[in-house]
């Protein structure tokens, strides 16, 4: 649901979530996309309580994504 109600290029930035006491938690990959999300989930979120009436609030935290452990290079020694 979270996904439909966002724009693909936004819901594609979102990295993970979790719901914990009435609250939603959106991982986003990157500080530039989190203030387009919390502006995007304060628009959508009575959508959303409509279908999850337990929905209080909805949080977004920083979470990048992880890169691939092949061709990731190990760090240099100084």
């Amino acid at each position: 649901m979270l996904e439909s109600a966002l724009e693909p290029a936004l819901s594609a930035r979102i990295t993970g979530t979790g719901f914990e006491a009435g609250t939603l938690t959106v991982y986003i990959e990157s500080a530039a996309w989190s203030a387009r999300l919390r502006y995007a989930l304060a628009e959508c979120l009575p959508r959303l309580q409509e279908v999850d009436p337990a929905l209080t609030g909805v949080n977004v935290r920083l979470r990048p994504r992880e890169a691939p452990a092949e061709g990731r290079e190990p760090p240099q020694r100084r």
